[in-house]
């Protein structure tokens, strides 16, 4: 039977799903489909009248002729004004008894028609005015105010502004922000995001590392202060074949989305070993007190990466910013760095208001700092969030999952199973190592082998090689929901599995969390089994500089990775030996007393993003690409077996293809209600243009049909139907209210036991 971890983990959506109730116009939907009733009643009829008057209008004299091709072409096209009823007054004496009965009969329904639509008009214009008041107080509530204030202090700025813009236009900007927010709140239980909560998680606010980072590497290299932060010797360098290469770490935060560390491969061979050796890479000294090198020079190191400062935290502490604030003696800088003290020890009590206030005084002190450390401030300070929240869903208690769910998820490893492979990386990396050292052969530096790989494309691998030592058996995390009416349909097993997304880390993303409510033991003993006979070592990615890369929980011994900053904290991978199995065909990985050594990657970001030698080591033990969900090749069609959805409905269309809004917002929603009727297209989706995030529509709720007509530019849009709906949301907080969930699961992919 395949092993499965049904829940390791809950993720939960910050507000109650009803609370979207506000966006939807009360008995709305019930007066568009009268109106859509009617609407097709007055086409048919008018296709009727344009059909009838065809046989009529030849027998008419000029006069009689021309008000009844007027009569017919408004029947034809749907049109009625006060000139089509004098027309049809003007040829009435001509009609049979039958033909003036239709007339009448599509006259009526047309103005059936609008007074339909004028009533429609009516709710939907009442429900705009007060719909846009009632989502901006759905931010305003305090724990989700508080939380926005680190995402976006520009729009809590608006929140806790003058009630004007709560009176805006569903598509103003600053609504349609209101509206996204809100939606995610309730709908998208990402933890990454500042609206998710966790289950079980525990409450913290992390110090902005990235910038902690970006300000001791200012104060490294500034001749008055490199005493205080003296650098050591980057022991990523390394003798390859007389040419000497280092890992120089490069630090970025990209607009939107996290704070991310690489690291590339130099040849370095102009600075050492003249100036720089490997020897003692421990030793830490400032600018001046590196030979045969001025402080100029030296300082040109650091900002290379060639030189590695000493940072004053060690890894997991969450109060850099003071650390550093204490190293600074009185001067020019200690002034911004109290300020910047202050709002790092004050940020996590906050309020929303002070929060914003505090993230101001924090930007512009770490803008002062930076000008008195006579360097440019990063590009990322002025809009970059700085400070991140974790907060744990405490009134929605992890519920017990029925036994079904586990053998639906072994349908789901069944399927990813079926196309399993591995990266063409791990056969590049086996098919260059047996070149370089032979069939069998063996290195004795690690970091050497990962040095020389040529990143050059390798051939589709024949067929996979068997796990085992280094080379872990393969694993995948699930992330999925379960849309049921309620928990009694759950127990019985009428629900629906349906998966959102499809990890290759085993247990990456998990190990995120807080570790103090046995995550960290299920991890452990998971990632254990998947390694049998291997001493497995945590693998960190940049999380020297990004908060989210570091696990809650220390799982397994960690390797010390040379480009990170600050003391190593871990095995020193010097002393691991590569060797190349020649009966399985892999490579395997020994360390310094000589067992076999796995290497788990845990950090955030997906392992497919990594890049450089870091890529490379995690590829070594976890080489899998388990199969992704497929859409199906129809439009509207789910990719389903049994209980389980694969790939939700999708439908890609143009842009162009979905009607705009000219004219009022119940008009708009009647138009897209055909459009949707012509495309089977559900009432409730989630919609996606280009790499920007999916968000929700409701095409009963005028605000967030105002978000769709802002995709509406030109290319593509996809959508997606919203599975759970929002009805189907089971799991419970602790007053009783529907709350969207999303679970973590563990699956092994090889059947085994």
């Amino acid at each position: 039977m395949t092993p499965v971890v049904a829940v390791v983990l809950m993720r939960v959506a910050g507000l109650p799903v009803r609370d979207l109730d506000v966006l939807v116009a009360p008995g709305l939907g019930g007066l568009l489909e009268r109106a859509a009733t009617e609407r097709g009643r007055s086409a048919e009829l008018g296709r009727r009248v344009a059909d009838a008057l065809h046989d009529v209008v030849p027998r008419l004299a000029e006069e009689e002729r021309r008000e009844a091709l007027r009569l017919r072409r408004d029947a034809h096209n749907g049109r009625c004004t006060d000139r089509t009823r004098a027309a049809a007054d003007a040829v009435e004496r001509h009609l049979d008894r039958e033909l003036r009965d239709l007339v009448g009969s599509w006259l009526r329904s047309v103005t059936a028609l609008r007074e339909r639509l004028a009533e429609t008009d009516r709710a939907a214009d009442s429900h705009v005015a007060a719909a846009g008041r009632q989502v901006f107080g759905l931010l305003t509530r305090p724990d989700i105010m508080s939380t926005l204030a680190l995402a976006s202090p520009a729009f809590t700025r608006v929140l806790l502004g003058p009630d004007s813009a709560r009176t805006s236009p569903p598509d103003s900007r600053t609504c349609r922000t209101a509206v996204s927010y809100a939606t995610r709140a309730a709908l998208k239980p990402s933890p990454f995001g500042a609206l998710g909560r966790t289950v079980p998680s525990a409450a913290a606010v992390s110090s902005p590392l990235h910038l902690a980072v970006a300000l001791v590497r200012a104060c490294a290299q500034h001749p008055s202060l490199s005493s205080r932060f003296p650098s050591r010797v980057n022991p990523s360098l390394r003798d390859v074949a007389g040419t000497w290469y280092a890992m120089l770490p490069c630090y970025d935060v990209p607009a939107g989305l996290l704070p991310h560390r690489w690291d590339e491969v130099t040849d370095t061979s102009l600075y050492v070993p003249g100036h720089l050796t490997p020897d003692g890479p421990d030793t830490a000294r400032p600018l001046d007190a590196w030979p045969g090198a001025g402080a100029e020079l030296a300082g040109r190191w650091v900002e290379m990466g060639l030189l590695l400062p000493d940072v004053p935290w060690r890894s997991g502490e969450r109060d850099c910013l003071a650390r550093i604030a204490d190293r600074v003696p009185a001067g020019p800088v200690s002034g911004a760095l109290a300020e910047l003290r202050r709002a790092e020890q004050r940020m996590p009590a906050a309020d929303a208001a002070e929060r914003v206030r505090l993230d101001a005084r924090a930007r512009q002190a770490a803008a002062d700092a930076f000008e008195r450390l006579e360097t440019s401030p990063p590009a990322w300070l002025r809009n970059a969030p700085l400070f991140h929240e974790t907060l744990p869903a405490d009134d929605v208690p992890l519920p017990a999952l029925p036994p079904q769910v586990s053998e639906d998820l072994a349908v789901v490893a069944a399927r990813i199973r079926a196309g399993l492979g591995r990266t063409r990386l791990y056969d590049g990396l086996v098919r260059h190592f047996v070149a370089r050292y032979g069939p069998g052969g063996r290195c004795d530096d690690l970091l050497e082998f990962l040095y020389t790989y040529p990143w050059t494309p390798a051939p589709a691998p024949a067929h996979p090689p068997r796990p085992g030592g280094t080379l872990g058996r393969p694993a995948a995390t699930v992330f999925y929901q379960l849309a049921a009416d309620g928990r009694a349909a759950l127990d019985r097993g009428d629900y629906t599995l349906v998966v959102n997304q499809v990890c290759v880390e085993p247990g990456g993303q998990a190990a995120r969390w807080d570790g103090a409510h046995g995550t960290a033991d299920t991890l452990r003993a998971w990632i254990s089994s998947l390694h049998p006979g291997s001493t497995v070592y945590e693998l960190l990615a940049g999380a020297d500089f990004a908060a989210v890369q570091m696990p809650a929980a220390r799982l397994f011994e960690r390797v010390a990775w040379p480009a990170d900053l600050g003391p190593a904290q871990g095995r020193d991978l010097r002393g691991f030996a590569v060797t190349h199995d020649r009966r399985t065909g892999t490579l395997q990985v020994r360390d310094p007393a000589g067992a076999h050594a796995a290497f788990v990657y845990l950090g955030a970001v997906p392992l497919p993003l990594l890049h450089g030698p870091v890529r490379l080591l995690a590829t070594l033990t976890h080489p899998w690409i388990p199969t992704s969900p497929q859409t199906s090749g129809t439009p509207g069609a789910r990719v389903r077996e049994g209980r389980v959805v694969m790939s939700r409905a999708r439908w890609r269309l143009p842009a162009a293809a979905v009607p705009r809004r000219t004219g009022s917002w119940a008009r708009h929603l009647a138009d897209l209600a055909v459009w949707r009727a012509a495309h089977a297209v559900p009432r409730q989706v989630f919609v996606r243009r280009g790499g920007r995030k999916p968000f929700w529509v409701d095409f009963h709720a005028p605000h967030t049909v105002a978000l769709l007509d802002h995709e509406l530019t030109g290319g593509e849009i996809e959508l997606t139907e919203a599975l759970p709906t929002r009805e189907q949301h089971w799991v419970r907080d602790g007053s009783g209210r529907a709350r969207a969930a999303e679970f973590v699961a563990l699956v092994r992919l090889d059947g085994g036991a």
